[in-house]
Formats: structure tokens, C-alpha cells, sequence
């Protein structure tokens, strides 16, 4: 549909078909749009007074086979990590031919590595190349694309937790005996001196698969950073077919959100209709 017929047709669809509208059109790929239909839910509304306690669900869709389930992220993050850490062996196995402590000293990037990766995909493509791969992507629960702010929040957990086993290795860096002779010696005395280090692997590991059991059992397959962040993990190719037609798209759109906003529609009508009477009486 053109801009101009876009524009025109707005006038037809009623106060509710706007509201749902709103609620996953891409403001980023059509900024003009969404700036017509806001323009035209305020010609609407102009004067209704707003209700402070009404509060709006979450965007959601209107069948749960648009979310991608655990097998589908599981995958995805399979290939990832092949992506990611099949290049990191080699840079490991290059470290052993360094002499301790500068062996140890090339392997401090490696907690950052999958953190950096995963909000960088997000950020630009709202998909890693795992995710690419298996068709699915991260989207905000708005229905909109990721940027970098709700990126780095869905993996804030991840980065807090390389930061401290980046910190517990420069700590043992520090520690380390230069008369190791090797780079397992090495190893070996930095685990002995920093048991910590095994304690936060084994946490980021409880990390994981804590998300990995969430998302088995709530209705929008969502894990724990999902909820930290505000966001869907869907199959690309259904949400295409669901936002192939606006105004439908808006229709799918959850049986409780769309009476919550009729009823705080009427209960603001009313307000203004009962003001309206207070002030003729007045005069």
C-alpha cells in the first residue's frame, strides 16, 4: 500500500484498529507511518482524559506457534557456538606455544567473546547467524525490532558474569608463579589459587539451563533474560505472514488487551461526558 493510500485509509479503521496498530508496526522501517496514526488517535481523543490506573497487556500474538521453542533455540545456539569457539580453539591451541604467563595472558577476551556476539547480532540484525540459520528472531514485546539498549539487557547476566571471570583472571595473572614451565603448569596453579573461577563457571552454567527450564513452561516460550529484556523469540517466516496485513495482524492481538482498552475508551468518554454536565450546570 502507498503512503497516500495509507494515509487516506486511516481515516476508515476505528479507534481500536489504531490502538492495535501501534502496538507492532516497525517504527523504525516506517517512522512516518506511525506518526500519521498517532496524529490521528490524538485528533480522536483530544480532550479524554487519561486513565492513570489502566494499565495495557503486552503485545501478543494470536497463536502460540509463532514463538520459537526450546529445540529451535537450542539449535540455534549450537550453531553459534560452533561459529564462535571453533575459531577460539585454534587461538587456544596457538597459546600453548607461548611461555606462562603471556599463554594465559591471550586467553583473556574469552569470556567477553559470547556476550559481545550475541548483543552485536541483536543489535543489528535482531538474529545471531545461528538464529538466521533456523529461522527465528528476537523482537521486543511491543512487536518491534531489538535495539542495543534491550540487547545488552537481554544479556546482562551473561556480561556481568564474563566480567567477573575476566577480573578473576587478570586476579590470577597476577598470582601466577613465573617459575611455571608450561602452559598446563600454568593452568593448573591458577585453578589451585582461584578455586572462584570454577565457582562462576558453574553459576553461568545454572544461568543457562535455569533459562532453558523457564522457557519450557510458559505459554510465549519465553526464557529469563527474555523477561529481563522485553522480548519474543519468533519464527521469522510466521511473523512475516502475520504482518503481511495490518489491520488483521492488529485483530490477533489478545482478547484481554483489546477489551482493557475499550473499557478505559468508555470509562474516559464518560469522564469527559460527566465534566461536560458538572460545567453546563455550573453556569
Amino acid at each position: 500500500m502507498q503512503d497516500k493510500e495509507y494515509q487516506k485509509a486511516l481515516k476508515s479503521y476505528s479507534l481500536e484498529t489504531l490502538l492495535d496498530i501501534t502496538g507492532h508496526i516497525d517504527r523504525e522501517v516506517y517512522p512516518h507511518r506511525f506518526e500519521w496514526i498517532q496524529s490521528e488517535i490524538d485528533s480522536r481523543t483530544k480532550g479524554i482524559a487519561a486513565e492513570p490506573s489502566a494499565t495495557v497487556p503486552e503485545f501478543t500474538f494470536g497463536t502460540e506457534d509463532i514463538y520459537a521453542g526450546f529445540w529451535y533455540r537450542l539449535a540455534a545456539t549450537l550453531l553459534d557456538v560452533l561459529l564462535v569457539y571453533v575459531p577460539l580453539g585454534f587461538w587456544f591451541k596457538w597459546s600453548f606455544l607461548l611461555p606462562p604467563p603471556y599463554s594465559l595472558l591471550v586467553l583473556l577476551p574469552l569470556p567477553l567473546v559470547f556476550p559481545v556476539y550475541n548483543i552485536t547480532c541483536l543489535a543489528i540484525w535482531g538474529q545471531t547467524p545461528g538464529k538466521m540459520a533456523v529461522g527465528i528472531k528476537v523482537i521486543s514485546q511491543s512487536g518491534t525490532t531489538v535495539g542495543l539498549r534491550r540487547a545488552a539487557s537481554r544479556h546482562c547476566v551473561d556480561s556481568i558474569m564474563a566480567v567477573l571471570m575476566l577480573t578473576t583472571l587478570l586476579v590470577g595473572l597476577s598470582l601466577n608463579s613465573s617459575s611455571a614451565t608450561s602452559q598446563s603448569s600454568a593452568i593448573n596453579a591458577f585453578h589451585r589459587q582461584l578455586p572462584s573461577w570454577d565457582l562462576l563457571d558453574d553459576l553461568w552454567d545454572i544461568w543457562i539451563w535455569s533459562e532453558a527450564v523457564v522457557l519450557l513452561f510458559n505459554q510465549h516460550k519465553k526464557g529469563l533474560h527474555d523477561f529481563l529484556a522485553g522480548t519474543f523469540v519468533i519464527h521469522r517466516d510466521k511473523l512475516k505472514e502475520f504482518q503481511a496485513d495490518v489491520p488483521e495482524a492488529g485483530a490477533g492481538r489478545s482478547t484481554e488487551g483489546r477489551q482493557q482498552r475499550l473499557l478505559t475508551s468508555i470509562h474516559s468518554l464518560l469522564l469527559r461526558k460527566l465534566r461536560s454536565i458538572v460545567s453546563s450546570s455550573q453556569k
